[in-house]
């Protein structure tokens, strides 16, 4: 195998030399036919065609070189003819060779050197530009990156401990330990996090895309409050929830609810789960909702307010559909009741199959809350706190108003949400019920933000019952308990 690569490589090598000499000859030809110089051709053709001829044997060995080699290969190329050509032609160039004037040759090399002398001076000259240049950009960018390490080194540095406390707002209790590094880097910022105690490693390599994303919110909403501070008093979240669970999506919500004392957030989403779970927050009131139904490059886009669903029942019933308004009061509920057992800690009935119906949130978040205000009266009791006693009692009188004008009438909600023969239930009629439940809503409800009243915990402890804005704040711990 060796020696058969080394053939091939010798062979290549031949073809290559064989063809060089010919295209040589043939330069020669050409030069002498332009110069006018008459001379016998005969020879120097033989020896071209005789030179292809062998390029072509070497290229086909086993085929025309055999048939090449009949005779001698000198006497087939006219070794000898072409021999006496070249003499024939060197004599005649010897002859021939034009004097050079010494004079003229000095003149000329004087000229080369002239010119040689200025183009070295000017490159000369751009090399000293050039160097120039680079020192200056140099400079520059070690200027750049001194400042900008500066700057956004001390940036990370003050937003880290930010960016950290609100992740582990949104994600709290599973990341209690969670912390992170922030630092720059020739290209951007270097973002390396902590995953359950294991070593600090960027987000991609262990946190899920919903992670990521409330990291994003996070790291966001933290340089925003140092960057800014409160000489903006607006930020705008585009769609930031599109990769986060429906249970971390109401931690934003919440999130979002307690920082908007002092901002106001420009929400979008197409997330209808979300707008509720920002309402019920506290993020932001029904009023504040607008729909976009459609859009043109013509019109625009054509938008309509968004009340809550206690103003599209009364949509419903003014148009007469008493049993549309029914569907929309038994959907809203359950998204309330919902929000409400998660801020209160009810005590929902179980289902395997993940199915939670009306019934079971009704009753858990109702007995719930009788037994959170029980232990809030008897706590303000213990702290000779009389104004809180009264308060807690009215709250108490409303409650129980509410939930047996709720017992009056449940029975007709659920025949008219489902069609029925003899359902023939009038707007009028059915306003009451309406009237009752949203009664029930207020009392779950801060007068003041519109906030669900929230269980608080101090550890595991149940501490408070209280509301965003602290408009309703009662204590749970008794006097020497």
């Amino acid at each position: 195998m060796q020696k058969q690569q080394r053939l091939d490589r010798l062979k290549l090598q031949l073809i290559q030399w064989v063809g060089g000499q010919a295209e040589k000859v043939e330069q020669v030809l050409a030069r002498l036919k332009l110069a006018g110089i008459q001379h016998d051709d005969t020879h120097p053709f033989d020896f071209v065609n005789g030179l292809r001829g062998l390029k072509e044997a070497l290229e086909d060995p086993l085929g025309k070189y055999l048939d090449f080699r009949t005779g001698s290969i000198p006497a087939q190329l006219n070794f000898d003819g072409y021999k006496q050509w070249l003499i024939h032609i060197k004599a005649y160039a010897d002859a021939n060779e034009p004097t050079v004037d010494p004079r003229r040759s000095a003149w000329d090399k004087l000229t080369q050197a002239e010119v040689m002398v200025a183009t070295l001076a000017r490159t000369q000259g751009e090399a000293q530009a050039s160097r120039l240049v680079q020192e200056r950009a140099e400079r520059l960018i070690n200027s750049f990156q001194a400042a900008r390490e500066a700057v956004l080194g001390r940036l990370y540095s003050d937003v880290k401990d930010r960016f950290v406390e609100l992740y582990k707002k949104l994600h709290h209790p599973d990341e209690r330990a969670f912390s992170a590094e922030l630092e720059t880097t020739d290209t951007g910022v270097k973002l390396a996090v902590d995953f359950h105690g294991r070593e600090m490693s960027s987000p991609l390599a262990f946190h899920s895309e919903g992670h990521q994303d409330s990291m994003g919110i996070c790291l966001f909403l933290a340089l925003s409050e140092r960057v800014l501070g409160t000489s903006l008093g607006f930020r705008v979240l585009d769609d930031v929830v599109m990769s986060v669970d429906s249970g971390h999506r109401q931690r934003v919500a919440d999130l979002l609810a307690e920082l908007g004392g002092e901002l106001q957030f420009v929400v979008t989403t197409h997330d209808r789960v979300w707008m509720s779970q920002l309402r019920s927050a506290g993020a932001v009131k029904s009023k504040g909702i607008t729909q976009l139904l459609s859009w043109s490059v013509d019109t625009g886009p054509l938008k309509q307010c968004v009340g809550d669903f206690w103003d599209e029942i009364e949509q419903h019933l003014g148009a007469g559909r008493v049993q549309s308004a029914a569907a929309s009061l038994r959907h809203g509920l359950e998204s309330f009741l919902g929000f409400a057992a998660e801020k209160l800690a009810a005590r929902v009935k179980y289902s395997i199959e993940g199915r939670v119906e009306f019934g079971d949130l009704y009753l858990a978040v109702t007995d719930q809350y009788k037994d959170l205000l029980k232990r809030a009266t008897r706590a303000a009791r213990s702290w000779n706190q009389a104004d809180k006693v009264a308060e807690l009692e009215d709250l108490e009188n409303r409650r129980i108003a509410a939930r047996q004008n709720v017992n009056e009438d449940t029975w007709m909600v659920n025949p008219t949400v489902h069609f029925n023969a003899w359902n023939n239930l009038a707007p009028a009629e059915f306003r009451p019920i309406v009237a009752s439940y949203k009664a029930l809503c207020e009392v779950l409800e801060c007068p003041t933000c519109g906030g669900v009243v929230t269980l608080v915990r101090d550890g595991m402890t149940e501490s408070t019952l209280a509301c965003r804005c602290n408009g309703v704040s009662y204590t749970l711990r008794q006097n020497g308990g």
